[in-house]
Formats: C-alpha cells, structure tokens, sequence
C-alpha cells in the first residue's frame, strides 16, 4: 500500500506527537510504533516544539512553564494550608472554656 500523498487529521498528528513527547521516544521509534514515515513525525514534533502546531495550541516550553507555575502556586497553597491548620490548632488549645462545675455567684 502506498503512502503518497497519505492525509492525517489533526487529531492524529496531535496524538502523536503527544505520545512521542510523554513517552519520551526518539523520532525513529514513534514513526516504527506508530507505522508512520520518519521525516512527517519529525516535522510534526518540530513544528508542535516550536508552537507552529494547530491555531491556538501551545508550544511544549509554554506548557512545561504553565506546569511549573501551577507547581508553585499549589506549594504555596499547601504552605498556607498547614500554617492555618497549626494556628487553629495553637488557638483551639489556647483558649480553653473555664470547667462548668464552678459557680461564680456567692
């Protein structure tokens, strides 16, 4: 069968391009995996790196700096998470009721 002129809808390349990306394989092994010629994965990985992918989609760098964005500000969530709980906690032992059996009229 012939591959000349072998149409690949966007949703294809896109796949595979992610599964070469996230499996970290080299242009060879995806194209033998995946039964596609080297030289059009190879373009399509390129072009996906260099954001030159679909209108509207991300290159890799941009999406690795949003993760690495989202990383530090769910650490920084965490951080002030724990350091309520504490402070509650530290409140809650600090400020103890008075024991009921007492009567405080004479």
């Amino acid at each position: 069968m012939s591959r000349k002129n072998q149409r690949y809808s966007k949703e294809f390349k896109a796949e595979a391009v992610r599964t070469v990306l996230e499996n970290q394989l080299s242009i060879s092994e995806g194209a033998s995996r995946l039964s596609l010629p080297e030289g059009t994965l190879g373009q399509w990985v390129t072009a996906a790196r260099k954001g030159l992918g679909t209108p509207g989609s991300r290159t890799v760098a941009e999406l690795e700096s949003e993760i690495l964005q989202l990383r530090k500000a769910l650490n920084e969530a965490r951080l002030e998470r724990d350091i309520l709980k504490k402070q509650q906690r530290i409140l809650h032992v600090s400020v103890q009721p008075e024991p009921s059996g007492q009567n405080l009229t004479n």
